[in-house]
């Protein structure tokens, strides 16, 4: 017996493999299909076992009646006739056993055949079931693969793309308030002889240098910092590039004390009008408010595997699906990716990486970086201010757009007016 049931596993084995299912779900669906078939046979054999008790108490009925009338011929009743029709064909005796036996041939054919059209109704929609599972897994594991290249931590960070692409720069600090914020850095720089105002949050390469940097989070301070380098170059007619890498803003009571969503919200403002063209483009992690604090621009960029969202994966999973562990499920559902976030024209364009990231090649990276840089530039210095401001604060007006504006109800068009008229008046 226990040889007959490894015979039948390992034949199990073989049909799974060829379909490339599982085994378990092709006993359950085995199952699902043997026990409609089981419950059938049962009713068979009760309906046959019901009409062998009602024949044998006719045949006594009957004998009983013969002996009362003690004559040996007796005429079939309308009962005996019905239970002789209802019982199974059987061959008499010089009858030809060919036509009974084409019935019984045709009785299971059919039968046969009606099981295979049921179980492939059964099967057909498990198997759609199996394939869209299997398409949702490989669209989060995409999904999941763009969170962790951009938070590579070989990818190149700021600095690196600064000192990679530029003839010369030096770096300033401060916020002339507070103090100074490692977390987001910035300078003046020079590519392909132009003079450049540059900021942007910088990460670590490792445990020591994330500590120092604060894992790109910036302070207040930081935001301050990038303000002020901001309206320095106004003054002095730089353009401005903006490197984003960062998860968000840092959310310490320190952070909170000193008025982090005051500065973020400062810097949102006055970004949006300044008389210089903004290039800004996200190299890793472009997170929630701490990416806004310095992504108002007139160009807005993103790496081929940086990601672009209000929260994390993890933050999403957590709050919303209730299970951090659905990080995965959430990078999916979030449409944080370059590509979706291009087709939802949050973004201008999308900066092509070396193959399987920038960290396998960054120098080749900050060529790309540099030549985009240039040509942004060439393209936004043809433009005349009033233009580009229009164009700046349309950006950020189509940020409280739904995808869908016949949904926008009254009050979000009015708050929709209000910054038109603050942006264009």
């Amino acid at each position: 017996m226990s040889r007959e049931i490894e015979d039948n596993l390992e034949k199990l084995r073989r049909i799974a493999e060829e379909q490339d299912i599982d085994l378990l779900e092709l006993l359950k669906k085995q199952n699902d299909t043997a026990v409609p078939q089981a419950n059938k046979q049962k009713r068979q054999q009760y309906n046959y076992q019901h009409d062998q008790k009602h024949d044998t108490q006719q045949t006594r009925d009957h004998s009983h009646k013969t002996e009362q009338s003690d004559t040996s011929l007796v005429t079939p009743t309308k009962d005996s006739a019905a239970l002789s029709s209802s019982r199974p064909p059987q061959a008499k005796v010089g009858e030809n056993t060919d036509t009974v036996s084409s019935v019984k041939e045709k009785d299971s054919h059919s039968s046969s055949t009606q099981d295979q059209i049921s179980r492939h109704r059964v099967s057909e929609p498990q198997s759609s079931s199996i394939n869209d599972k299997k398409h949702l897994e490989k669209l989060q594991e995409e999904a999941w693969n763009s969170v962790l290249l951009a938070r590579h931590s070989s990818r190149p960070n700021t600095l690196y793309y600064i000192n990679e692409i530029s003839e010369r720069y030096v770096e300033l600090h401060g916020d002339r308030c507070h103090g100074d914020d490692s977390a987001l850095v910035g300078g003046i720089c020079t590519i392909g002889g132009v003079h450049f105002t540059f900021i942007g949050n910088q990460k670590g390469t490792n445990l020591k240098e994330n500590l120092q940097r604060n894992y790109g989070m910036a302070h207040p301070e930081g935001y301050r910092k990038a303000l002020r380098l901001a309206k320095e170059a106004e003054r002095f007619g730089r353009p401005i590039v903006s490197f984003i890498d960062t998860s968000g803003a840092f959310p310490g009571i320190a952070s909170e004390e000193r008025g982090i969503g005051e500065a973020i919200a400062n810097n949102i403002m006055h970004f949006s009008v300044l008389t210089v063209p903004i290039i800004c483009i996200i190299i890793g992690e472009g997170g929630s408010g701490g990416a806004l604090g310095i992504g108002i621009g007139d160009s807005i960029c993103m790496l081929e595997n940086s990601v672009y969202s209000v929260i994390s994966p993890e933050g999403f999973a957590s709050i919303l699906l209730r299970d951090a562990k659905k990080s995965k499920e959430a990078a999916r559902l979030m449409k944080m990716r370059a590509q979706d976030v291009l087709e939802f024209g949050f973004i201008d364009k999308i900066i092509p990486e070396p193959p399987n990231g920038a960290h396998t090649n960054p120098s080749a990276a900050a060529a790309i970086v540099r030549d985009s840089i240039l040509r942004d530039y060439a393209e936004l210095s043809n433009k005349d201010m009033a233009t580009l401001l229009k164009s700046r604060s349309q950006k950020i007006i189509n940020y409280t757009r739904s995808v869908n504006d016949d949904r926008t109800n009254t009050k979000k068009s009015k708050i929709l007016t209000k910054l038109k008229a603050f942006f264009e008046g």
